[in-house]
């Protein structure tokens, strides 16, 4: 499944090249709540992108909302990654 967020941009530190963008991340994490509240653990869900850094900021803000469960369901790296 793919989800397109026409209104939200990526955005880049000065000190690094990759990008990065929250309101994916946020996105993503909602997601992830209604799943798990609809279907239970074990979903078995890759999450795709192309930059290092966005997969920092998942990562990030995944265990800030679910800890460690998260990964019980989903995987997140890069494309090379995967």
């Amino acid at each position: 499944m793919f989800f397109n967020l026409t209104n939200s941009r990526e955005k880049r530190e000065s000190d690094e090249t990759s990008y990065y963008n929250n309101s994916e991340a946020e996105f993503v994490t909602a997601c992830y709540d209604l799943f798990e509240a609809w279907h239970g653990t074990k979903l078995n869900i890759g999450i795709i992108t192309p930059y290092k850094r966005q997969v920092i900021a998942l990562r990030k803000i995944l265990a800030h909302f679910f800890v460690n469960r998260y990964k019980i369901d989903i995987e997140v790296n890069t494309v090379d990654g995967f």
